[in-house]
């Protein structure tokens, strides 16, 4: 099964100010619109999102995009919570977010 994804995509779209978060969540997003918002996630505050190129179609299957979120423990939110000296294995440093790039982790995020 061929999707669209990371390769296909053209901007990141954030929702909040990023400059003082020093983790997202870096999530994937399987969806049959390549072009609708983000979906609300229960418990978890979607913070950005990809947007795919113009006329980018799958052969079949869904369209990959990505998510970027936190949760109410991350520390972000609870800086003195279980994040305080680590992080969840799918945080990347916001900054280093780029369409068709992966985030990575960064001394930052390391607490």
């Amino acid at each position: 099964m061929h999707v669209v994804g990371i390769e296909a995509e053209s901007e990141i779209v954030w929702l909040q100010d990023i400059s003082n978060i020093d983790y997202v969540r870096e999530e994937t997003w399987f969806t049959a619109e390549p072009y609708c918002p983000p979906p609300k996630i229960y418990g978890q505050t979607v913070v950005g999102y990809s947007v795919l190129k113009p006329g980018i179609k799958p052969e079949r299957g869904p369209y990959t995009r990505r998510l970027f979120t936190l949760r109410p423990h991350d520390r972000f939110y609870d800086p003195r919570g279980i994040y305080q000296k680590s992080f969840p294995v799918e945080a990347v440093d916001p900054k280093t977010v780029q369409p068709g790039i992966r985030g990575v982790k960064t001394d930052k995020i390391k607490g």
